[in-house]
């Protein structure tokens, strides 16, 4: 059995392809169950009815970013919502980027590409309240 069995998980990523390649990757590590959407304002629509137990999110969107997602997402009225883990999957590892998201209160940051160990650790990691709400240094 795997740690994503049964979890709920939604893929905020503006490429399809990515989206694709992140859900078979999911997929293979276990049987969670997916929802995905093309920017935060999708993903923040997408909450009001999937509640997922972690939120998987590009930073480079239009028109709303992965950072402002993150921003409005934890400013949510529903404190369980709200608290919601999420784990930023982007190629950008600028130091003010990482920063910022540090400050919002993520609860990891996986640098583009990622394999699927790694996506799987980090995911499990959060999932069973292993990882803090902060963000380790990009590796």
């Amino acid at each position: 059995m795997s740690a994503l069995d049964g979890k709920r998980i939604l893929i905020v990523e503006d490429a399809e392809f990515v989206r694709t390649t992140i859900k078979r990757m999911l997929r293979v590590a276990g049987t969670p169950i997916l929802q995905e959407a093309a920017d935060g304002e999708a993903a923040l629509k997408a909450l009001e009815t999937f509640k997922p137990d972690v939120v998987l999110c590009d930073i480079h969107m239009k028109p709303m970013d992965g950072l402002e997602f993150v921003r409005r997402l934890r400013q949510l009225e529903n404190p369980e919502l709200g608290a919601t883990p999420i784990v930023l999957l982007t190629t950008d590892q600028a130091r003010g980027t990482v920063a910022n998201a540090r400050g919002l209160g993520i609860n990891g940051y996986l640098l583009k590409p990622v394999s699927p160990q790694d996506l799987q650790h980090r995911l499990s990691a959060v999932l069973h309240g292993k990882a803090a709400r902060s963000a380790p240094d990009p590796a």
